[in-house]
C-alpha cells in the first residue's frame, strides 16, 4: 500500500510518518518539510500545481492521499483550488481515496465567518466527488500537537508568558478546547485504511484531551512556573457552540466501535516535556571546540592562515634568493621577485596577487634606494618598468585563478542541480520499474490463482484423512502466508484433539483443547459462521472455520495468530476458502472410510489389514519429520490371536483417533496420534488396567 501526504505539512513530523510508514509505503510532498525524514519515506519539495508534481503522482500507484488542510493553521485562502487539484489528480486513477483532515470548528476559530464558507464548498466538492464514483474519508480534528516537538501555538504562549507577561486569545475562557496528538491521528488513518471505506465517510475525532480554556491556561502556568500575566480580550469574545457531552461521547464510541480506535496520548504527561523544549530552543546554543573545529567559519580562518603563511614563506625564499644571486652574472637576468608575484597570483587569486606584487614594489624600491636617493630613482621612468610589470602580473595571474575557480563552482553547481535532477529521475525509474514488477506479479498471479486453487484441490484430493492433514497445513501456510495453522477433530465432548499443526505451535498447543475455554469462538462455529477474533480476546484464536457433517461440527481449522495486516476481508475470503476446500476433502475422506470399512478392516473387527495401515503409519511418520505432528507406534500382545476380542478390548482403552492396524507379523499395533513420549506413562497405566501388554517400535 502506497500513500501521499501532502498540504499542510507544519503538523507532520516523525512520529505520525513512524506509525504511518509501518502500514503503507510514504511519500511526503510539499514546501514545509525541513526536518522530515523518517525510514521507507520518500520526501519531494514540489508543490501541487508544479509540473514535477504531476510526474511525480503518475509514476506512484498511490492508494491513499491525505491531504492536510491549510485551514489547520488558519490560512485557507486557497483551500478550495488545491482540493478541485486534488480531485482531478484522483480521478486519473480511479482507486486513489482521500482522507481530507480538516480542523473542528473549535479549532478554527481564526478564521471567523471564513469557516463555514470554506467548509461548506469544500463538503459539497467532496460529495460531488463521491457522487461521481470517488471515495473521501472526511476527518474533523481538534488542535493538533506533537509528542516529540513544542507546538507552534504554545511557542507563541511561553514567549507572552515570559516576556511580555500576557497573551492574547480568540477563545473565550469558558470555551472548550480538545488536542489530539499526530501520533493519535496516524494510527486512526491506519485504521482507515484497514477497513478501506468506500464513498463519502465523516469522522469527528477527539483527542481525549478536552478542557476549557482556563484549564488549558493552569497547566500551561503550571509547566512555565508563572502565575502573574495578563490576557488581551480584544479577541476573547468568540466562542461557538460545543456540542454536549452525551453527543460527544456517542461519538467517540462509535469510532472505538467502528475502527477500534481511542486517542492513547495525554497533554498533562507532554507539557513538562514541552516547556523543556521550548527552554532548549531558547538557549543560543554554545558549541564545542570540536564543533568550532569543523565548522565551516574556523575552515575558512584555517584557510587565510595557511594561505598567508605560504606567501610569506615564499616571499622570504625569493628575498633571500634575490640577495644571494646578486653580482651572478648566469642567473642575474632571472627576476626572483617576478616568479614570487606570478606564483601567489596563479594559486591563491587576485587579492593574493596584489598583495604580493604590492610587496615586490617595496622591496625592489628600497633595493633602488640603497645606493643613491629615491627622489632620483623616482624621476628615471625606465625604474617605472619592474613596478608595472609585478602589478600587472600579480593582477593578471590572480584574476585568471578567480574567473577559474568562479567558472568552477558555477560548473558544480550546475553538476549539483543536474545530479538532484536525474536523482529524482532515477528515482521516479525505479518506482516504475518497481510498480511494473509489481503488477506484472499481480497479473501473474490473478491469471495463476485457478492453478493455484487447482493445484491445491489436487493436493487434498486423497481418501486417508492422515495424508489429508498433511497436505492441508502446507497448503494453509502457503496460500495464507503464515505459520500458525491448527487443526482439530471433535469426538463429541468437551474437548477437540490436535491432528495436525504447524512446527513452531508443536511446543505450544496442547493435544486436547477444552472447548469451554473458546466459548465465542465456538458459539460462532456451532452457529454455522466463521470465526474472526476483532476484538482480540485472549486464549482464542485470530481465525477459525468449521468442518461440518450432516449440519454437525465434526472439527476445527484455525489461525491462532494473524499479523495486523492479515485481519482484513480479503483475507477472511482466502481462509474461508481454503478451509471448505479442506473440510470437503475430510469430510469425503471420512465417508470412503465408512463405506470401504469392509475393505480395510478385518472382518467384525476395527483393525485395518497391513497394507492399509502400513499407508497410515507412513503418513505420521511424514507428518512427524515435518515437525507437524507427534505419534507413538505401539505393538501389543493380549495373549491370543482372536483378533475380534482383541478389537473390542482395545476400543476401550484407546481414543477414537487412535489407529489399529495389523503388522506384516500378523501382530496388533496402535498408532496412539498426536502422543509423545512425555505422556507414555498415563498410556502404560491405562493399558495395564484393561490387562494389555504392550511396547514401543519404530515400525510394523
Amino acid at each position: 500500500m502506497e500513500a501521499l501526504v501532502l498540504g499542510n505539512l507544519k503538523y507532520i513530523g516523525n512520529d505520525f510518518l513512524e506509525v504511518l510508514a509501518e502500514r503503507a509505503k510514504t511519500v511526503v510532498c510539499g514546501s514545509d518539510i525541513d526536518g522530515l525524514s523518517f525510514k521507507n519515506v520518500s520526501v519531494y519539495d514540489y508543490e501541487i500545481n508544479q509540473p514535477e508534481f504531476d510526474k511525480m503522482f503518475m509514476t506512484f500507484e498511490f492508494d491513499y492521499i491525505i491531504y492536510m488542510s491549510w485551514g489547520l493553521g488558519g490560512k485557507a485562502y486557497e483551500e478550495l483550488k488545491y482540493l478541485d487539484r486534488i480531485f482531478e489528480m484522483c480521478g486519473r486513477k480511479k482507486k486513489t481515496k482521500l482522507i481530507y483532515v480538516q480542523s473542528q470548528k473549535s479549532a478554527a476559530v481564526s478564521w471567523k465567518d471564513m469557516y463555514d464558507v470554506v467548509e461548506k464548498a469544500g463538503s459539497e466538492l467532496c460529495r460531488q466527488f463521491c457522487d461521481k464514483g470517488g471515495s473521501v474519508v472526511r476527518l474533523m480534528v481538534p488542535y493538533l500537537v506533537s509528542g516529540k516537538e513544542c507546538p507552534a501555538g504554545l511557542l507563541a504562549l511561553y514567549d507572552g508568558l515570559t516576556q511580555k507577561k500576557q497573551f492574547t486569545t480568540v477563545l473565550s475562557d469558558n470555551s472548550i478546547v480538545d488536542f489530539l496528538f499526530v501520533s493519535d491521528l496516524a494510527w486512526f488513518v491506519r485504521a482507515v485504511m484497514d477497513e478501506d471505506e468506500s464513498g463519502y465517510t465523516e469522522c469527528v475525532l477527539g483527542g481525549g484531551n478536552d478542557m476549557t480554556v482556563k484549564d488549558w491556561l493552569y497547566i500551561v502556568e503550571r509547566s512555565a512556573g508563572i502565575k502573574e500575566y495578563d490576557i488581551n480580550e480584544n479577541y476573547g469574545t468568540i466562542c461557538f457552540d460545543g456540542e454536549s457531552d452525551a453527543e460527544a461521547e456517542e461519538k467517540r464510541r462509535y469510532i472505538r466501535k467502528r475502527y477500534g480506535w481511542f486517542p492513547k496520548e495525554s497533554v498533562e504527561d507532554s507539557i513538562d516535556r514541552w516547556y523543556r523544549a521550548y527552554r532548549e530552543l531558547e538557549k543560543p546554543k554554545e558549541l564545542t571546540l570540536k564543533e568550532r573545529l569543523v565548522s565551516g567559519e574556523f575552515a575558512s580562518i584555517k584557510e587565510k592562515i595557511v594561505n598567508c603563511s605560504e606567501i610569506v614563506i615564499l616571499f622570504l625564499l625569493c628575498e633571500v634568493l634575490t640577495y644571494a644571486t646578486r653580482g651572478m652574472e648566469l642567473v642575474d637576468f632571472a627576476d626572483f621577485r617576478l616568479f614570487f608575484v606570478a606564483i601567489a597570483g596563479t594559486m591563491y587569486g587576485l587579492r593574493y596577487g596584489i598583495a604580493a606584487s604590492i610587496a615586490a614594489c617595496v622591496m625592489y624600491f628600497i633595493s633602488l634606494s640603497a645606493g643613491s636617493s629615491w627622489q632620483i630613482q623616482f624621476y628615471n621612468i625606465i625604474n617605472w618598468l619592474p613596478f608595472a610589470t609585478y602589478v600587472l602580473m600579480g593582477a593578471i595571474s590572480g584574476y585568471t585563478k578567480d574567473k577559474y575557480m568562479d567558472e568552477l563552482k558555477s560548473l558544480q553547481k550546475s553538476q549539483k542541480i543536474i545530479e538532484d535532477k536525474y536523482g529524482y529521475l532515477n528515482e521516479l525509474y525505479t518506482k516504475t520499474l518497481e510498480n511494473k514488477e509489481s503488477f506484472s506479479n499481480q497479473i501473474v498471479n490473478y491469471k495463476n490463482s485457478f492453478g493455484r486453487i487447482y493445484a491445491a484441490t489436487k493436493q487434498l484430493n486423497s481418501m486417508r484423512s492422515s495424508e489429508i492433514f498433511y497436505h492441508a497445513i502446507t497448503v494453509l501456510e502457503d496460500m495464507l502466508e503464515t505459520q500458525s495453522v491448527a487443526i482439530y477433530s471433535l469426538d463429541g465432548g468437551q474437548f477437540a484433539r490436535l491432528n495436525a499443526c504447524s512446527r513452531r505451535l508443536m511446543s505450544v498447543l496442547t493435544k486436547s483443547l477444552r472447548l469451554s475455554d473458546i466459548p465465542d469462538c465456538r458459539q460462532a462455529l456451532e452457529s454455522g459462521e466463521s470465526w474472526v477474533n476483532r476484538e482480540m480476546i485472549a486464549g482464542q484464536p485470530d481465525y477459525a472455520a468449521g468442518i461440518y457433517k450432516e449440519g454437525r461440527l465434526m472439527g476445527i481449522i484455525t489461525i491462532q495468530q494473524a499479523r495486523y495486516d492479515q485481519m482484513s476481508m480479503e483475507y477472511m475470503n482466502r481462509f474461508n476458502i481454503i478451509s471448505g476446500l479442506i473440510s470437503d476433502s475430510l469430510i469425503r475422506a471420512a465417508d470412503y472410510q465408512e463405506m470401504s470399512e469392509r475393505e480395510v478392516m478385518l472382518e467384525n473387527t476395527k483393525l485395518m489389514k497391513y497394507s492399509f495401515f502400513s499407508k497410515e503409519v507412513e503418513s505420521y511418520k511424514q507428518l512427524s519429520d515435518n515437525n507437524q505432528a507427534s505419534y507413538i507406534l505401539l505393538k501389543v500382545d493380549t495373549g491370543d490371536r482372536d483378533y475380534a476380542a482383541m478389537s473390542r478390548r482395545l476400543i476401550g482403552i484407546t481414543r477414537k483417533n487412535d489407529i489399529m492396524g495389523i503388522g506384516s507379523d500378523g501382530k496388533v499395533y496402535i498408532l496412539m496420534t498426536q502422543a509423545d513420549m512425555d505422556s507414555l506413562e498415563i498410556i502404560k497405566r491405562r493399558f495395564e488396567i484393561g490387562g494389555v501388554k504392550m511396547q514401543v517400535v519404530n515400525n510394523i
